[in-house]
């Protein structure tokens, strides 16, 4: 049977602190103030602060029920203060172990030493010699150090080594990756790149910060990501409905009803059916419901209808060109729906870009939230700095009015809930 001592003495010793070791109570409450010092650095004020000792501050120490734990406490508190990091503040008329108040700093370096923890300066002027190099092609670093100098975290990290390593190996993967239209698989790309076939999917927020140059996170998932960078776990076809035939590689074939897929690098061209007067090209962002829609429209003529696969790969933009540039530019409008948040805007926005590449004007379609109101449909609630960002979104394509109607009629909503409806000739 464990004796009250060890018992407590378990109790004194229970939080794991690196390998092989234990963080003691003493150690947390000194990282308690450790971590206070460098904040007040990073504000521009004295590292020299003073942290009492209260069940507030250390609820653990106020559990102890040793007295040769309160020994240990304050053993570990006055090696700090022999080291010269920290000062001890006594009470009054108390005796030891039993009378400290408090602690404060003395030397912020030396109590990092102590701790055997790394100063946040030190750890943000490593990451400034880093990553100074690439701001030119990656703006958004400059704010990541700025926002590290400060003590904030981004993307939930601080400047460490992994995370800077982190962040180098996400933008060697864009460096790669930038101009390349052949989609790739995942996995392959990162065994080969890294020799380890899962670590581009561990530093994917990264990839999103890059690639979209923004700290807040794009609203994407993982896999949309990847494929903006042309990455995918497995080849994706390219969904095609409408009256075209499509030259391949190896041979011509005419989509038939609801719709025809296709391995995107294998397609060389379109030929429209002469007959049809004028055109809608319409992208979908969604699968459910390109199917739904592609079910529906066998009576829609001159209707394109394309499955973006959320966020669309170099490989399928390449395709949607090739379609543009098939069909009259005078007879033919384009249209993009895809879902009322803010990664539907940020996948709107590379469709447009796409499209202004062929000579045409993205207009969005079922994306208005004030027209969707107006057809029945409820809004999900949301933050307003998503509302915001939807709405920057929406102008850096020239969505000017729904920029508006965003940030009036505030709220989200996905696409599978809308029934089929189609843009008119």
């Amino acid at each position: 049977t464990q004796s009250r001592s060890s018992a407590a003495s378990d109790v004194y010793k229970r939080q794991p602190w690196g390998r092989g070791r234990c963080m003691t109570i003493a150690r947390a409450f000194l990282t308690s103030i450790f971590n206070r010092s460098q904040k007040a650095v990073s504000r521009g004020k004295d590292e020299r602060i003073a942290l009492r000792l209260t069940e507030s501050s250390c609820p653990e120490f106020f559990s102890l029920r040793s007295i040769e734990d309160a020994r240990a406490f304050r053993s570990e508190l006055e090696l700090a203060e022999r080291s010269g990091a920290i000062e001890i503040k006594a009470k009054v008329m108390v005796q030891p172990p039993l009378d400290v108040a408090g602690v404060a700093v003395l030397n912020l370096a030396k109590l990092a030493n102590f701790l055997g923890a790394r100063l946040r300066r030190d750890s943000v002027s490593e990451a400034r010699s880093m990553l100074d190099t690439h701001t030119g092609l990656f703006p958004v670093l400059t704010e990541v150090i700025e926002r590290w100098s400060l003590g904030h975290k981004v993307r939930g990290q601080e400047a460490t080594d992994a995370s800077v390593a982190q962040i180098l190996d996400a933008i060697r993967l864009i460096s790669a990756r930038r101009g390349v239209v052949r989609d790739e698989l995942l996995r392959r790309v990162s065994a080969m790149m890294f020799g380890d076939s899962k670590r581009v999917e561990g530093i994917v927020k990264w990839i999103d910060l890059l690639w979209f140059n923004s700290i807040a996170p794009s609203g994407l998932d993982s896999s949309e990501v990847f494929s903006a960078i042309g990455l995918h776990k497995e080849p994706l076809p390219v969904l095609i409905s409408g009256p075209l035939t499509v030259v391949t590689s190896t041979t011509v074939v005419g989509v038939v009803h609801p719709y025809l897929g296709f391995a995107p690098a294998h397609i060389a061209g379109f030929v429209p059916n002469p007959a049809v007067p004028s055109w809608r090209v319409l992208t979908i962002e969604n699968r459910q419901t390109f199917h739904e829609f592609a079910e529906a429209a066998s009576d829609q003529v001159g209707l394109v209808l394309l499955y973006t696969g959320g966020m669309p790969s170099p490989s399928w933009r390449q395709v949607y060109m090739l379609i543009l540039k098939s069909l009259p530019r005078q007879t033919t409008q384009a249209f993009h729906f895809g879902d009322l948040d803010e990664g539907g805007m940020r996948i709107g926005a590379v469709i447009a870009g796409s499209a202004a590449e062929a000579g045409f004007t993205l207009k969005p379609w079922l994306m208005d939230p004030r027209e969707l109101i107006g057809l029945g449909y409820a809004l999900k609630p949301t933050a307003e700095s998503v509302s915001s960002a939807m709405s920057r979104t929406c102008r850096s394509i020239g969505w000017n009015d729904l920029a508006i109607h965003v940030e009036t009629h505030p709220g989200t909503l996905e696409q599978e809930v809308l029934l089929p409806q189609f843009p008119g000739s």
